[in-house]
């Protein structure tokens, strides 16, 4: 495992044995540092350098999960995206 932003990746781990599966954008916007400061040049800037963090962290791993489009009028519109939800390793 390469020590590359090992504090952001330790909070990533709390954040997820305290909330469960999330995705690596939620974790960019909500793993903050010991005293509740965002990690501004410690941290990933954005969701991709996020998900490359993670996976060189042999404690977690991802799913893939599909997320529909909805629309304002209550129809469902066909189609989606595609969205990893990162998880702990051993938790399965």
């Amino acid at each position: 495992m390469r020590t590359r932003k090992i504090g952001w990746r330790n909070r990533a781990y709390e954040y997820i044995m305290k909330n469960g599966p999330t995705t690596a954008s939620e974790l960019v916007e909500s793993v903050r540092q010991k005293n509740g400061r965002p990690f501004k040049n410690r941290g990933p800037h954005h969701a991709n350098g996020a998900s490359q963090l993670l996976m060189v962290d042999k404690r977690f791993t991802y799913t893939k999960t599909k997320m529909h489009y909805t629309q304002v009028g209550g129809k469902a519109i066909l189609g989606g995206y595609y969205v990893n939800l990162w998880r702990i390793a051993d938790e399965e």
